[in-house]
């Protein structure tokens, strides 16, 4: 499997390598400070998965960047991970297209799964995920999916229009939508809505 790391900081390169060659058999990592570079150290590669991390400070440079993964690779296997979690910004990222999103300050089980996700059962792994404290927030209790489905359901989206724009079936959207409520610990849409906005 290979996997491309696009992250600005060494330290962060260096974290996510040593990571996910501890967690993953077979594993080649190709690391980049930015997507240009990316594209020149992979030539006519594709990788299985990329993780592109994104700032805050730069917005429309984050959704040019996306537009650009989108051109280079299928967005159902690109990771964005944010410095810090921006749900006013994230609908923009999901509208886009983006289908798995983390934080920096998600737990590495977070980034387990997203990978999980994109690459399914051809992953064969090493050992279970390290954990690490996540934030307090009742959000980052969410795996990406489910905080999809938890944005979309708090701008009143119904679970039919879910499906049909995530391309997942409508009792998927029920599943997720009560994992959402039990996790978030909410009993309906206004009490989720209220949650999503902090």
């Amino acid at each position: 499997m290979k996997i491309a790391i696009v992250d600005q900081y060494p330290i962060i390169q260096t974290g996510l390598t040593i990571y996910l060659q501890r967690l993953f058999n077979d594993v080649s990592i190709i690391v980049a400070s930015c997507l240009e570079e990316l594209e020149d150290k992979l030539a006519a590669q594709t990788p299985d998965v990329v993780i592109i991390a994104v700032t805050q400070e730069q917005k429309t440079s984050n959704m040019e960047l996306i537009s650009r993964c989108r051109e280079l690779f299928e967005l159902k296997r690109v990771v964005i991970y944010d410095e810090q979690a921006d749900f006013s910004q994230l609908q923009n990222y999901f509208r886009a297209g983006v289908y798995n999103y983390i934080s920096k300050q998600s737990d590495l089980k977070e980034l387990y799964n997203c990978i999980l996700e994109i690459v399914g059962d051809a992953l064969v792994t090493r050992h279970s995920p390290v954990v690490v404290s996540s934030p307090h927030s009742p959000r980052a209790k969410l795996s990406a999916r489910e905080l999809q489905v938890a944005l979309l359901l708090s701008e009143g989206i119904k679970n039919n229009s879910i499906a049909g724009q995530l391309k997942i079936s409508a009792s998927s959207v029920s599943s997720y939508k009560r994992r959402v409520f039990i996790k978030m610990e909410v009993k309906n849409i206004v009490q989720l809505r209220e949650l999503m906005l902090y």
